[in-house]
């Protein structure tokens, strides 16, 4: 079988379309996917009779795939159900600061109230 290799000039030509494709491709992970799929979990409530779709990192990546390994947030229940670390990671992914303060319990509950925010979940 043969295999036909484009001309050196052609490769250098095409490069920087192909870097651009590249970086729009991230910018839609990144940027453009995670508004959109907060604004679609807007919609659904809490969640428990359609679930809310997977909000993607701050970089474009899957926060339940490796290298996170994070519960899915489909629903507020799922949010309610996280620990600390979980919050943490969540926290970390989304390039927020979590809260923190003297009371835990309540530290607690304002996380989980913003990360409700993050992933689209109504107030």
């Amino acid at each position: 079988m043969n295999t036909v290799v484009d001309p050196a000039w052609f490769q250098a030509a095409i490069q920087p379309l192909q870097n651009e494709v590249q970086q729009l491709s991230r910018d839609i992970r990144g940027g453009i996917m995670p508004d959109l799929k907060r604004l679609m979990n807007e919609s659904r409530g809490d969640g428990t009779v359609v679930v809310f779709d997977i909000v993607p990192f701050t970089d474009g990546s899957d926060p339940t795939q490796p290298p996170n390994n994070l519960p899915p947030l489909h629903s507020v229940n799922a949010i309610e159900n996280l620990n600390g670390l979980q919050i943490a990671a969540y926290f970390n992914g989304y390039g927020i600061v979590p809260p923190v303060g003297a009371n835990t319990v309540a530290t607690n509950c304002l996380q989980k109230d913003t990360l409700k925010q993050l992933v689209g979940a109504c107030p």
